[in-house]
């Protein structure tokens, strides 16, 4: 598994060691940004991403940066099964790629932040400030509705669109929201 932190750090465990290191940019700058995200993107390659918009990807065991055209701080990778990769972060931020290199932003229509991204039945959801949910339709973000808090963190959504997530501080409680299909 992967994790990642403060001042470009990565660690990876294989299952039987651990390693933590520091990343650079090409020109041998180290990385002073956080790393708040860390995914697998298309092709099965490592994608770490942070404060300032930094973008990472990891292919034939080297790091690279990746130009995100923003700014804002990223916050959630996930990868659906076709490959299609969303990343999500402050100020409404929502990138789509289905290389791991060229990234296009999403209009959500929303300044708020965005936490997190889960998919059901080939649909994106996307959960963000103040309890903000918004489902994807033909290439279009909707606000589906509104949760009593805002969604810090969700697993994988089962077919009948079970979300599971854990809010508030540290130690937050877990809550399960079932919406029902109207068939």
């Amino acid at each position: 598994g992967w994790a990642v932190g403060n001042n470009g750090k990565i660690y990876h465990w294989d299952g039987s060691a651990g390693t933590g290191e520091p990343i650079a940019y090409a020109d041998g700058a180290p990385v002073t940004e956080s790393l708040l995200a860390v995914g697998i993107g298309p092709g099965g390659n490592v994608l770490a991403a942070g404060d300032f918009g930094v973008l990472f990807r990891l292919h034939d065991s080297v790091w690279s940066s990746i130009p995100t055209l923003t700014e804002e701080t990223l916050l959630d990778i996930v990868t659906q099964n076709d490959g299609r990769t969303w990343i999500v972060g402050t100020a409404g931020t929502l990138l789509e790629s289905v290389d791991g290199f060229t990234w296009v932003p999403v209009d959500v229509d929303t300044n708020e932040a965005l936490f997190t991204s889960a998919f059901s039945n080939g649909t994106q959801w996307v959960f963000g400030t103040n309890g903000a949910a918004y489902r994807m339709d033909n290439q279009e973000h909707a606000r589906a509705g509104t949760f009593i808090s805002s969604v810090q963190d969700v697993g994988a959504i089962p077919s009948w669109e079970t979300i599971r997530w854990e809010g508030g501080a540290i130690g937050g409680s877990t809550a399960c929201i079932q919406f029902a299909t109207s068939d």
